[in-house]
């Protein structure tokens, strides 16, 4: 009797927590809300059978000895079930924390803003500017006057007269002028550090200078947006959730190297136009050395990859304007996110027109089979590409393509998602918000539909031209072909109205 009564207790116990860690698993997959509601009535059976299994071991009665090993045999299970539990909830619990991380607002706000810098030579001992009152303070003319003429009423405040300043024509002057002792300090917004940090000689102006003092963008006053001019409706293009209207992503890719002050130069720059009803995805390639006008400069005219130092929304803004369109979201993934990416999907397979090799990395002509590493190499690569950058950026393309295909599989979008979610974590950031792919993956599991994926780059001609984030100097810079931009406007229009692209669609006027 007291054995029965025992192994009742011990029954009762392991069938309450195999039922506790199946509930606390249900509520962590219910909270992650990817899943379409046809699948949570068969998770939720799935969860209910091991239960009821478990209960019929250990409660329906049993000869001796097959009801005490009957016992045994359920209470191993029930562990079972419990352990397997606890691993799903911390797949779960696991992505649940990244998609918040990587979706975080707050966060991409805070990694997004600019700051101006007062720098001093490295050995001098200033900490206060209210003691700079004789200190010659540099600037570049014509370059972020918005901010650096409210540093400069700052500094007024501070020292209680107006600073003595010179003014240069570029960076490096200014800096030749503070280490030949003929300035006594720089005021520098952080992009122009990342700049003058790409000219040869001045790699190591960090190690000689030192910030006396910082000054957060956002604390300073932000310029008036200029006012747009009305345009009319466009009742055509539907509006709505991201699962039953058209939308655009701009893709940056960053170098995971260049991190000095939080600046980035962005080296890869397509927009997807995303129709979800008609399943339709056009890639717009636009190369980084392309010439358009800057926001942050105020309209001058800039090197596309250089409005990325500014910050991830100042690229959005660009590309928007550039092409008259609206932009809705952005993702930011640097090259260390990138491998982790492809590693994740088991690798992507595309067409190389031409072989050609990149360091230790040798590439086929035809198909080829790419790890995170070689894909890298691969999308990087513009020496050896016809068009040079527009060659790679049909490269890049290439591999997007195959990882949307991957991705939207049912194997991969189930099997690997947990594993694409870990490997992007801290090195990926968008504004889709975590409802919003909740409701794409939903969409995508729902249907497991299969996507018409093109792509377009558009060309230019080469030059050398002054650019606002490089003051005084001349760079190369690729002029846009305008026919080329009339025809990737009208192909993210046929998407956004509805309208399937064909092979023939993507052939560049001539």
């Amino acid at each position: 009797m007291k054995k029965n009564i025992v192994w009742i207790i011990i029954s009762v116990f392991v069938l309450l927590l195999q039922a506790a860690a199946e509930a606390f698993t249900a509520v962590i997959v219910f909270r992650l809300d990817l899943l379409p509601e046809k699948y949570y009535a068969l998770f939720g059976a799935v969860l209910l059978f091991p239960i009821l299994v478990t209960a019929l071991l250990l409660f329906v009665r049993g000869k001796r000895p097959v009801g005490k090993v009957r016992r045994i045999i359920s209470c191993i299970l029930a562990l079972m079930v419990v352990g397997g539990c606890a691993l799903l909830s911390k797949v779960a619990t696991d992505i649940y924390t990244t998609l918040h991380a990587v979706t975080d607002v707050e966060l991409n706000q805070t990694a997004d803003e600019g700051e101006i810098y007062i720098f001093i030579r490295k050995d001098d001992t200033k900490t206060e500017l209210s003691t700079m009152g004789n200190y010659r303070f540099s600037i570049v003319e014509n370059y972020d006057v918005f901010y650096t003429e409210q540093v400069i009423s700052r500094i007024q405040d501070k020292i209680q007269k107006y600073p003595i300043l010179t003014k240069h024509e570029k960076f490096s002057d200014m800096v030749d002028a503070l280490f030949s002792h003929k300035t006594d300090a720089l005021i520098m917004n952080g992009a122009a550090v990342f700049m003058l940090m790409e000219e040869e000689g001045y790699e190591d102006f960090l190690q000689n200078a030192r910030i006396m003092h910082t000054i957060p963008i956002d604390s300073l006053e932000q310029p008036e947006e200029p006012e747009e001019p009305e345009t009319p409706e466009q009742p055509d293009i539907p509006k709505g959730p991201v699962n039953e209207a058209p939308f655009i992503v701009y893709i940056s890719g960053s170098d995971s190297r260049s991190t000095t002050l939080k600046t980035k130069r962005s080296d890869v720059n397509i927009m997807v136009v995303v129709n979800p009803v008609t399943k339709q995805i056009l890639l717009l390639n636009t190369p980084r050395d392309y010439y358009v006008p800057n926001p942050a400069g105020d309209g001058q005219l800039d090197k596309l990859t250089n409005c990325g130092v500014y910050g991830i929304k100042n690229s959005v803004k660009t590309l928007a304007n550039f092409y008259g369109v609206d932009i809705a979201y952005y993702a930011q993934i640097n090259f260390t996110g990138f491998e982790k990416l492809v590693d994740a999907v088991g690798g992507v397979t595309v067409y190389n027109d031409k072989a050609f090799s990149v360091g230790e990395h040798f590439f086929n002509e035809g198909e080829i089979e790419l790890d995170g590493v070689r894909a890298l190499a691969f999308a990087r690569d513009r020496y050896h590409q016809s068009g040079g950058d527009r060659g790679r950026g049909k490269n890049q393309m290439k591999i997007i393509t195959a990882l949307i295909e991957k991705m939207t599989t049912g194997t991969t979008i189930i099997s690997g998602y947990s594993e694409i979610m870990a490997g992007i974590k801290g090195m990926f950031r968008t504004s889709i918000t975590t409802k919003e792919i909740s409701t794409l993956v939903k969409m995508q599991l729902g249907d497991m539909a299969s996507w018409n994926i093109q792509s377009f780059s558009v060309s230019g001609s080469g030059g050398s031209e002054p650019t606002y984030s490089a003051p005084g100097h001349k760079s190369y810079v690729m002029h846009p072909y305008l026919e080329e931009v009339a025809h990737a406007k009208y192909l993210i229009e046929r998407v956004m109205v509805g309208h399937k692209l064909t092979d023939a669609d993507m052939k560049a006027p001539k």
